[in-house]
């Protein structure tokens, strides 16, 4: 993760829930290898089909392969028309992916 900082490469991740996992995950880019969030959390459309969760639980603990997806791309110029471009085509590929077949 530090190296595709540290080159600016845009880099997509999935994980398994958003109370623990998502928060956890975007922070410790952000704090320790100074990412910027590209394309924000959010569910992803390919995510697995099982659900596990702890018995009683089902609401507050729980997880599923790849429910959330999100970018981030290495420190540099928030200007920079490529990453704006690459940035509005991952949201525009989500939202489509996100729509009811």
């Amino acid at each position: 993760i530090a190296e595709v900082v540290r080159r600016r490469i845009p880099a997509v991740f999935t994980c398994a829930n958003d109370y623990s996992d998502a928060r956890g995950e975007t922070a410790v880019m952000q704090a320790v290898h100074g990412a910027r969030t590209i394309l924000p959390v959010q569910a992803n459309p390919f995510k697995a089909l099982t659900t596990l969760h702890e018995p009683g639980k089902q609401q507050t603990a729980w997880c599923c392969g790849n429910s959330f997806l999100y970018a981030i791309h290495g420190p540099g110029d928030n200007h920079s028309s490529e990453l704006k471009v690459l940035s509005r085509r991952l949201v525009e590929v989500a939202k489509m992916l996100a729509r009811p077949a």
